[in-house]
């Protein structure tokens, strides 16, 4: 029989953690998605109206540019960061990748709003957008890591 590893926190679950503490997800803040929708859209509308103005017949062409700028989009705001009992990780569009819990020492903002995960060696083991999530949800999964966050004021909420 395994033990299972679940978080310890003073004075019981932090509401945050919902009624799974055993692992937490951090997602696309709403309004990022909004916004990002909302630009390429309008850029996926401008240039392939554009397009047609030019050329009437160009729809395929115009609706093949939509569809890049949409993809584009969810390049832009897909994935995830998650953390559990043994390891921290991220689901992106372009890979996904993973760390064992206990080799993170802290969380760092830094240049161009990039969220690291820094190992106990100094090293970076790996960066992930720090805007599209939010300084509240990072600090969370800092309180969890049981790791310092550090550069949290070159973000907002």
């Amino acid at each position: 029989m395994s033990a299972k590893l679940e978080p310890q926190w003073p004075g019981g679950t932090p509401e945050w953690l919902g009624d799974k503490p055993e692992r937490i997800v951090l997602r696309t803040q709403r309004p990022v998605v909004i916004i990002t929708t909302i630009a390429m859209t309008t850029m996926a509308v401008a240039t392939a109206g554009g397009g047609l103005l030019m050329d009437p017949t160009g729809l395929p062409w115009a609706l093949l540019i939509v569809a890049i700028f949409l993809g584009l989009e969810y390049f832009v705001v897909g994935g995830s960061v998650w953390a559990d009992a043994g390891w921290v990780g991220s689901s992106r569009v372009l890979g996904w990748w993973s760390v064992p819990r206990d080799e993170i020492a802290s969380l760092r903002i830094g240049a161009y709003r990039q969220c690291c995960f820094v190992r106990r060696d100094g090293t970076v083991a790996h960066r992930t957008p720090g805007t599209i999530f939010g300084a509240t949800q990072l600090s969370q999964l800092a309180a969890y890591l049981g790791v310092p966050i550090y550069g949290t004021q070159l973000l907002s909420d």
